[in-house]
């Protein structure tokens, strides 16, 4: 839905366009399937667990990394909305992508975020929801299922989060949702996607996995492209093996290939 949210200057092109289509067709795959269950340690103490919260309250969650800069742009604009709509029937957990507590406590207080910062040390969580960049956000209705799936930052939450947080509101006014083992229940039957990557690692040429072992993956963990299993480092790899280098230094290859997967570059230079 925000996907092609904000003014653009000029109509993306390239890269930018396949990245947001690419955007499109994700969150459409999303968009009315159960999400994951799973429980969180939370900054601060206690737990998160999702079956104790979805079909009871409208749930948002973020997953963030407090060095992605799209994530510190949307922030200010995603605690404007929870706080709008404080005491009302909205759960926020804010996700973090395994990072080391102290940084997630030093990015809690710059923002000022006063709803849940749950850690996810393996990505586990992120991994169940498909997330392969930063910023993702994604919305839950009181039926259980995803109502929204967004790869992008949020830009204005009132055209992207409120129409279906009101419907989602609505629907649990007019009485109880989804029940917790309804939920389970239709989670476990869910089919999962049949289009999950089998194929093998394209072969790469020396100076290829050369470059593969030394660029670090967009994604964020602390892994080198051609050590990390996201489908970012895939995709990489991919472009790698077929991407004309000869006569192109190392840091011009790195620098287009960080132009086409980075999700905030992409989407700076298209607004």
């Amino acid at each position: 839905m925000g996907v092609f949210h904000g003014f653009l200057k000029e109509p993306p092109q390239g890269a930018e366009v396949a990245k947001l289509s690419s955007a499109v067709l994700r969150a459409t795959r999303w968009q009315g399937r159960y999400p994951a269950d799973f429980s969180a340690h939370l900054l601060g103490g206690g737990e998160f667990r999702m079956a104790d919260t979805v079909g009871k309250r409208v749930l948002l969650l973020n997953f963030f990394a407090t060095w992605c800069e799209p994530c510190r742009a949307e922030m200010p604009e995603l605690l404007r909305f929870v706080k709008a709509h404080h005491g009302e029937a909205l759960t926020t957990v804010f996700v973090d992508a395994a990072e080391p507590e102290a940084d997630v406590r030093r990015f809690a207080a710059q923002f000022g975020i006063d709803a849940p910062v749950a850690f996810d040390p393996e990505k586990a969580i992120g991994n169940r929801f498909g997330v392969d960049s930063y910023p993702t956000t994604v919305l839950v209705g009181v039926d259980g299922k995803i109502a929204l799936y967004e790869t992008s930052p949020i830009v204005n939450a009132d055209v992207e989060l409120e129409p279906l947080y009101r419907i989602a509101k609505d629907r649990l006014a007019k009485g109880p949702g989804i029940a917790p083992d309804k939920y389970l229940a239709a989670l476990a039957a869910q089919r999962p996607f049949d289009d999950q990557p089998t194929a093998a690692t394209p072969k790469l040429g020396a100076r290829q996995t050369k470059l593969a072992a030394a660029m670090p993956c967009p994604c964020g963990c602390e892994k080198q492209v051609l050590t990390c299993g996201c489908q970012t480092a895939a995709k990489i790899q991919e472009k790698l093996a077929s991407m004309p280098i000869a006569g192109k230094s190392d840091e011009e290859v790195v620098a287009a290939l960080n132009r086409e997967f980075c999700v905030g570059a992409s989407l700076a230079r298209s607004r």
